[in-house]
């Protein structure tokens, strides 16, 4: 099996975990769709890009990915400034991040309701303080 059809296969396994845990929301703009009614305009989005050579690392587990719907998980890619953002708030991670002594699981994720660690397929909540706190420890102290 080549490398990328192992990759979205271990991507695949966890889609509806990452979904449940995500609450079926896009992380962006919280559209929804219940989980019976199906989650066409959702997708998952890797923490940590594709194109940046981070996804085969990271499709082991729920931690390195998050649901974004359609349009958002295309704007992360395409617009340098959303983009600018999605780090800012923990949805997508530079690799250079992960290649110094930064686990994925280590850098905080902003939800609708607060700040969490992605642990596989759990949120565990952190306080704002800590986060950002956690957040300028990563990315220096000009991240705010």
């Amino acid at each position: 099996m080549s490398l990328g059809k192992k990759s979205r296969s271990q991507t695949e396994k966890w889609r509806k975990h990452v979904y449940k845990r995500d609450r079926h929301e896009c992380l962006a703009c919280r559209v929804w769709t219940s989980g019976q009614m199906g989650n066409d305009q959702l997708s998952m989005q890797h923490r940590i890009g594709r194109g940046m050579g981070g996804s085969a690392l990271y499709d082991k587990t729920a931690a390195g990915l998050i649901t974004f719907c359609i349009w958002h998980n295309v704007q992360e890619t395409s617009d340098a400034k959303f983009r600018a953002l999605c780090v800012q708030m923990g949805w997508s991670v530079p690799r250079w991040v992960a290649a110094q002594r930064w686990p994925i699981e280590c850098v905080p994720v902003r939800y609708h309701d607060g700040w969490y660690y992605l642990v596989d397929t759990d949120r565990v909540p952190v306080d704002r303080r800590t986060a950002e706190e956690r957040m300028a420890e990563i990315y220096g102290p000009d991240y705010f």
